[in-house]
């Protein structure tokens, strides 16, 4: 997983700034610990050991992962990752993330409730 896609989940990225507050509040993951979540994803996706084919565009073919993740606050999330292999033998390369629709939930909550 490239630096720019951490910067994205974790940098106050304008896109990227929702999945870092769900990143927070559900698995207390923040910029400080980007490199450990990073670290715990890329083990649990080799852990996971199957991919879904989900098709294929001019950029590659793309691939979904399901994994369980547990983060620096114990606690333990779904989280649906997407990945892309750009040419046969090429390795292959993280896109993006979705949660669990409760983590999501909670993010949403925990921010309501510090207003």
């Amino acid at each position: 997983m490239p630096d720019k896609k951490l910067h994205y989940l974790f940098g106050k990225h304008e896109v990227g700034q929702h999945k870092e507050r769900v990143l927070l509040s559900s698995l207390g993951f923040t910029q400080e610990t980007a490199e450990l979540f990073r670290q715990r994803l890329l083990a649990a996706v080799a852990a996971a050991g199957r991919a879904r084919f989900t098709g294929k565009d001019r950029w590659g073919k793309k691939y979904l992962v399901l994994v369980t993740l547990e983060g620096v606050n114990g606690k333990v999330t779904e989280l649906e990752t997407a990945w892309i292999v750009r040419r046969p033998g090429d390795a292959p390369s993280f896109v993006t993330l979705t949660f669990d629709k409760d983590a999501a939930k909670t993010a949403g909550k925990d921010e309501q409730d510090d207003v």
